[in-house]
């Protein structure tokens, strides 16, 4: 049974092995996400306090370099949104874009919460309950993934 989005798409729920098989196309797609984000912050922590502190006028000899600061930074963010629109197309959501973690929708026994994947790892081998931020490691047990599997309590709190 699959659940309908506000915009009446379906919402794919992800067992591991089905968010394991994606890894590659997602890896790729984050990679790229990572990229962009760290040097879109990076750029807009240098020059933030210039745009913010030099309005650009016709007769200012660095209004040009400003408009052209400026086009950049919004060309990046651009970027950004369509790299996190094609992993929001495979059902996958952009938890951290300067870390590279993306999480997987899924039903966790009887209830809904998140398969988390970060860019440094191997494999998804972690759950996150849908109302709480930390990350847990999935139990041995659930890595054979025969479908829905309640994690209860199961893995301690992990980064």
């Amino acid at each position: 049974m699959e659940r309908r989005r506000r915009n009446d798409r379906p919402r794919r729920l992800f067992t591991i092995d089905l968010a394991n098989a994606t890894l590659p196309l997602v890896r790729a797609i984050l990679r790229d996400i990572v990229s962009v984000a760290r040097e879109l912050d990076e750029r807009h922590r240098r020059v933030a306090p210039l745009l913010e502190a030099q309005p650009a006028e016709a007769n200012d000899p660095y209004s040009e370099e400003i408009l052209d600061v400026r086009q950049q930074l919004e060309s990046d963010q651009r970027r950004l949104k369509a790299l996190t629109a094609e992993l929001a197309e495979l059902g996958v959501r952009l938890s951290d874009p300067l870390v590279g973690e993306v999480e997987f929708p899924a039903r966790i026994g009887d209830r809904r919460g998140w398969l988390s994947w970060r860019l440094d790892e191997s494999e998804v081998d972690h759950w996150r309950p849908k109302r709480t931020s930390a990350r847990r490691r999935l139990p041995m047990a659930a890595t054979a993934d025969d479908g829905p599997t309640d994690f209860g309590a199961a893995g301690g709190a992990s980064s």
